[in-house]
């Protein structure tokens, strides 16, 4: 084949192209992603495709579909009767007795037990909508947490290739200056250990980046091995220390967020079950209407009749109705206890992560500004006095393991900031996100 030459332009055509894609990749790449760094597609598959978010979502649907039928009436209930037919002819005419009975009952509960019971059930429906709200923030969180995870896998798998191939360079310049005898055979060996070490780290992070993407992937109801991308650079979403932001976020998380209302709702139906059971102390009632048909006989011309009546019950046995609402008040102390020991929790936590998002973003700022640079420079001096027969080789493996050990030290305080924060919208709530009183600086 003949050597064929592009002509520049064309060269500079495929570059521009080039440089748009790049353009274009990037901008769709920003565009997918939520303020907390991970790809819209993750969190959307989580909320439409997750299972135990289906499921919940369904139970809050089938109680809420209960709450009409607990405020109805009972069905009425309708009877038909053959009265007093004489067993040798079975005719309607011989007997003034002789009859045929239509009868309608309608069950009325006592004033108050009705809307009691619909409230009971309300409740039920409010509590299961706060649980299917709090699993699909849980969910979420879970699924950023994963990806975070990920990012910080494949992260520390190039830090550590990366270390492979200055080891490479490393271990050529100990075995030339040891043939020379300018090194000893240990550092050498040192050198070896260590890649070996490096490799098999490889192969336990591939193992974990496996297990926390089929972790994923459940979570977005997708196969194990689906494909997920992460950036070189975890975006870092910076906190100011804003101390009424702090505090209303608080206030958001024991009262408004989804695992709140669960606790609230607990205490509303537990009230609603008291009255129900101080209500049970009164009779319920029976309406019913009746209308007897009847032929003409020799005694009598047939005269039809029509009745009514009224039933109800007798609540006299007062043991069970105490044990009743012993009951109700048990778990109304119950659920208040309940929901002052998640506000309490909720506080310990909320003061927990506001201290870690502060501590991660200060030493994220301190390895960007200086720590970093300073185990290079120690990295780079140490390799260059080596080179000049001034330091020893061991000291220089040391300096390269504490650059590489700085560089995941600061990849790892990303990943913590990100998983703070996904855990403080868990708590909170999807909808303190667009309050978050970020800095104006980009991390």
């Amino acid at each position: 084949m003949k050597n064929q030459t592009v002509p520049p332009k064309r060269i500079v055509s495929y570059l521009a192209a080039l440089l748009c894609l790049y353009c274009v990749s990037s901008t769709s790449w920003a565009i997918e992603q939520d303020i907390l760094g991970v790809p819209e597609a993750i969190t959307q598959d989580i909320r439409q495709r997750n299972p135990l978010i289906s499921s919940a979502f369904y139970d809050w649907q089938a109680l809420q579909h209960r709450v009409a039928p607990a405020r109805s009436l009972d069905d009425p209930q309708l009877s038909f009767a053959l009265s007093n037919y004489p067993v040798d002819s079975l005719r309607g005419n011989e007997s003034a007795m002789t009859g045929n009975e239509i009868r309608l009952f309608q069950p009325i509960p006592y004033p108050g037990k009705r809307d009691q019971r619909g409230n009971v059930a309300q409740e039920n429906a409010n509590s299961a909508e706060a649980r299917y709200l709090d699993q699909r923030a849980r969910s979420v969180a879970q699924g950023r947490k994963a990806y975070y995870a990920l990012w910080y896998i494949e992260r520390s798998r190039q830090r550590i290739k990366d270390e492979l191939v200055e080891l490479d360079y490393l271990m050529t310049l100990a075995e030339s200056r040891y043939r020379s005898g300018l090194e000893s055979q240990a550092g050498v060996v040192d050198a070896q250990l260590i890649v070996s070490q490096l490799r098999e780290q490889l192969i336990q992070l591939e193992q974990q980046q496996r297990e926390h993407l089929a972790l994923l992937n459940q979570l977005r109801s997708r196969p194990p091995e689906y494909g997920v991308s992460v950036p070189e650079t975890l975006p870092l979403t910076p906190l100011e220390d804003n101390s009424d932001w702090w505090q209303h976020i608080g206030q958001q998380a024991r009262s408004s967020s989804p695992r709140a209302r669960q606790y609230q709702a607990q205490i509303r139906r537990a009230e609603h079950l008291k009255t129900l059971a101080d209500l049970d102390r009164y009779p319920d009632f029976t309406v019913g209407f009746s209308y007897r048909q009847r032929q003409a006989t020799a005694m009598d011309d047939g005269t039809d009749f029509v009745g009514a009546e009224l039933r109800f019950n007798l609540p006299v046995f007062q043991d069970k109705q105490r044990e009743q609402i012993a009951a109700a008040q048990s778990q109304q102390r119950g659920a208040a206890d309940r929901w002052q020991e998640y506000q309490q929790r909720v506080d310990q936590k909320i003061f927990a992560l506001r201290t870690r998002l502060h501590s991660t973003q200060q030493r994220e700022a301190l390895y960007r500004s200086g720590i970093l640079a300073q185990a290079q420079l120690h990295y780079r001096s140490r390799l260059s006095a080596y080179e000049n027969d001034l330091e020893s080789f061991t000291n220089v493996l040391k300096s390269l393991e504490s650059w590489r050990q700085r560089l995941q030290d600061y990849d790892a305080v990303r990943r913590d900031h990100q998983v703070a924060l996904a855990t403080l919208v868990e708590l909170a709530g999807d909808d303190m996100v667009s309050s978050l009183p970020l800095t104006e600086k980009e991390m």
